[in-house]
């Protein structure tokens, strides 16, 4: 009666067990991330190498890949991809893709698991040359700047700087320091004014908060000056913060990031500025963290190791788990019933 007893509360154990496994494994586990790659144009050409790509799900990025030439991500088995990844509350919701932070018209759903091939495209705006504008500016010395166009104090011989000058213009500052070198597009000590552009259908249309266009074109600074760059915090597009704030320059096929400095108390972004373009200020999605893998366990399949690549290593899905451990505890339990049956035939 007792070896009855014992069974009885064996089989109990390995249920509640069984149960307690498959409930954990359900519930612990995330949707799987949705994986894209394809090609990438900019005004009809080839995305140049570093193009970033990111994907989003409302307003929050849900992944981020950097561009080879013309292409992000690929479709082989071990080729880098746009990974998505998102909750279960998410699935089935539309994913935008935005190329250098302007949105595209490509579009996807949220579906864990699976791997999809879009190619993107979007259209930049081309950049013309600007003409001359009037700026004011101050001296070290406090003396009032002329009305007309300025020229910022330059030996001519030398091309240095001889009395550090501020230059403004809606917001922005430029900052040119005694002894710095300034030099034109011919590597010629600078000669002509320095023109400040406030370009409102440029930020507008490659979605950044203001842009600005300096010049002239080419222009050289040895060491870089200070571009400072004052923002209201009430225009930062809504799921940002002002620590996503980036000055970016254009380098005439893509914008490419400058390290920059946030003051949260001033509301300013202070980057160095080594030559003359456009420049503009961008809310930036910060990187994706590497995601921390779940730890399972794997069963290693023997392969003999290719010359040039590591042998792919099986893992079996969670939930084969689960079913393999219920098949073990079946097992076990037909061989105590098993063994019970012979002993009280005894």
């Amino acid at each position: 009666m007792k070896q009855k007893r014992r069974l009885i509360a064996i089989l109990a154990i390995l249920v509640l067990f069984s149960s307690f496994l498959s409930t954990t494994t359900a519930f612990d586990l995330p949707p799987l991330p949705a994986e894209f790659y394809g090609l990438v144009e900019i005004n009809g050409k080839p995305a140049p190498v570093g193009t970033e790509i990111v994907a989003k799900i409302g307003d929050e990025a849900r992944g981020k890949l950097d561009t080879e030439k013309g292409k992000y991500g690929g479709s082989g088995k071990f080729d880098e991809k746009l990974v998505v990844q998102a909750g279960d509350e998410e699935i089935g919701e539309i994913i935008s893709f935005w190329i250098n932070g302007l949105k595209t018209e490509q579009t996807a759903i949220y579906e864990p698991g699976t791997l999809n091939s879009i190619n993107l495209a979007v259209t930049m705006p081309e950049i013309s040359p600007t003409p001359p504008v009037e700026v004011r500016g101050r001296d070290s010395s406090g003396g009032a700047a002329p009305e007309a166009p300025m020229n910022v104090p330059i030996d001519p011989a030398t091309g240095a700087v001889t009395s550090t000058t501020t230059l403004t213009v809606d917001r922005a500052t430029l900052t040119v320091p005694a002894g710095a070198i300034v030099k034109d597009a011919e590597g010629k000590p600078l000669s002509t004014p320095i023109t400040m552009l406030h370009t409102a259908t440029i930020a507008e249309s490659v979605g950044a908060l203001t842009a600005y266009d300096f010049g002239p074109s080419g222009t050289t600074f040895s060491p870089p000056i200070d571009l400072v760059i004052a923002y209201d915090p009430a225009d930062i597009p809504q799921g940002f913060r002002e620590s996503d704030l980036v000055i970016r320059m254009w380098d005439g096929t893509t914008w490419v990031d400058l390290d920059t400095t946030i003051d949260t108390v001033t509301h300013t972004a202070t980057a160095k500025v080594s030559h003359f373009t456009l420049f503009a200020l961008f809310a930036v999605p910060p990187a994706m963290p590497t995601p921390t893998p779940i730890v399972t366990p794997a069963v290693t399949l023997a392969v003999t190791p290719a010359p040039t690549s590591t042998p792919p290593v099986f893992k079996l899905p969670a939930m084969s788990i689960v079913v393999v451990v219920i098949i073990a505890l079946v097992i076990a339990v037909i061989i105590i019933a098993g063994a019970y049956r012979m002993r009280r035939r005894r």
